[in-house]
């Protein structure tokens, strides 16, 4: 699968083929996490970001783009920070 491209193996991965999509994740993990770890100390927390952004654009593959990984490590990250201060997202319901 390595010789695909990324268009393809999201192509492949929108129709439920796991290796394709798991062959994107070795692709980029490792990208994703270095952004993270960029912009916050925390190692663990940033590896988490990371794995949820990838559960998330699993769930959404679909629709969902590669490009939009970091825009979805931004917003975890973004979410998780203000989750941490005890701060609710808008429109989130919780009282």
């Amino acid at each position: 699968m390595q010789e695909k491209t990324d268009n393809e193996l999201m192509g492949m991965a929108a129709g439920g083929d796991k290796d394709a999509f798991e062959t994107l994740v070795l692709r980029y993990y490792g990208e994703a996490l270095h952004y993270l770890r960029s912009r916050m100390p925390n190692k663990e927390a940033a590896q988490d970001i990371a794995q949820d952004c990838f559960a998330d654009i699993w769930a959404a593959r679909e629709r969902f783009f590669l490009s939009n990984l970091f825009l979805c490590g931004d917003e975890t990250q973004t979410n998780g920070l203000q989750e941490k201060n005890g701060e609710r997202k808008r429109g989130s319901g919780n009282a």
